[in-house]
């Protein structure tokens, strides 16, 4: 009795600490809301697509997936470092993400199934240690737990099994480009906009190309400094400049309460690792991709409404460098919660 008393307790702690919660923010706009793993969301997905190549099936499209209507499951360790599935599956009706969840692995739960202790024996450590699965809908994390969400035809669901301790909630991913530009969240799809600064035209009006090419609609191109606030708050944004243009240096100077894994500080690119220390720091050649939930919608990051895209550098060939590796499948993406580029060669961030 007092065992079951005790985890009555633990439901309730981990069902609090799925609101969001607001923090002072004297640069952006709005406050930044970031929630918190609920008791659903802490959940693992697997899959199936009719196939007997392993190799085939573990690796991630990224353009080509277009056209897919299939729901594609991703289950990875330690910010996407250590794959464990990656597959496809058709929807068989209205399904959420923990329908398709038990119709694809071993799952094991707790607390009458609203907790996911284990996929095919990879197991939270939680309550030993503060480590668990955070749940992505494409490329954002979501604000439901995985029994509550309902998926569309096209969706990719992440489950990603880390320590509550490492570098805060990192809201969004690029591991799942092109989402969230091409399904968006519950199926909503916000109109994506590129902003630059003015020496790097040439290079958003190729990305606009590729990703009206491979299906995204509504993808617009503006100079920043002619970006309007309806767009700023309400659009999907991908800001390609260098460290000086304000409006990266506004999400960098915030990073911590953003979840970003890597940041621009007078020109200085700092990488942290898993726990949030520094582990790397860089002074030239040195580029950089990452995503937040964006921080100017009115709801704040955890609205699963829009995402921010930074594609920086110190220098214009460091911008350059970044931008490149969006085009076409590029495998160095697979998998990468974010990515510096140091000397041409793309890691993944943060640093492990």
């Amino acid at each position: 009795m007092r065992k079951s008393f005790i985890g009555l307790i633990l439901i309730i702690i981990l069902l609090c600490t799925s609101c969001d919660y607001s923090q002072d923010n004297a640069s952006l706009d709005t406050p930044v809301n970031i929630p918190s793993p609920t008791t659903e969301s802490q959940q693992i997905v697997p899959d199936n697509q009719l196939s007997n190549n392993k190799e085939e099936d573990n690796k991630t499209p990224v353009i080509s997936r277009a056209n897919s209507s299939d729901i594609q499951v991703i289950v990875t360790q330690d910010f996407g470092n250590e794959l464990i599935i990656n597959k496809k599956t058709a929807l068989t009706g209205s399904e959420s993400a923990i329908d398709v969840l038990r119709r694809l692995t071993e799952l094991e739960t707790a607390y009458g199934g609203g907790f996911v202790v284990g996929i095919n024996g990879v197991k939270s450590e939680y309550p030993s240690e503060k480590k668990d699965w955070f749940f992505y809908i494409n490329g954002m994390l979501s604000n439901r737990g995985g029994g509550s969400y309902t998926l569309n035809p096209g969706d990719v669901q992440r489950w990603d099994l880390r320590s509550w301790s490492s570098v805060g909630q990192v809201s969004a991913t690029i591991a799942d480009f092109p989402e969230p530009f091409l399904h968006g969240y519950a199926g909503n799809i916000s109109p994506t906009t590129i902003i630059y600064a003015d020496n790097f035209k040439t290079e958003a009006q190729m990305l606009q190309t590729q990703m009206l090419a491979s299906g995204i609609n509504n993808v617009s191109l503006i100079e920043y400094q002619y970006l309007s606030q309806e767009d700023k708050e309400n659009n999907n944004l991908i800001i390609v400049g260098t460290v000086d243009l304000p409006l990266i240096s506004e999400l960098h100077s915030n990073y911590k309460r953003l979840g970003l894994t890597a940041y621009f500080e007078q020109n200085i690119l700092t990488v942290l690792d898993s726990s949030g220390n520094k582990a790397r720091e860089y002074k030239e050649d040195a580029g950089i991709i990452q995503a937040t939930q964006n921080p100017w919608n009115p709801r704040g990051v955890g609205a699963c409404q829009n995402v921010v895209w930074i594609i920086s550098g110190i220098d214009n060939d460091d911008v350059i460098s970044a931008i490149n590796l969006l085009s076409g499948d590029n495998i160095e993406l697979d998998n990468a919660f974010g990515m510096i580029i140091v000397d041409g060669k793309p890691i993944k961030i943060p640093w492990q």
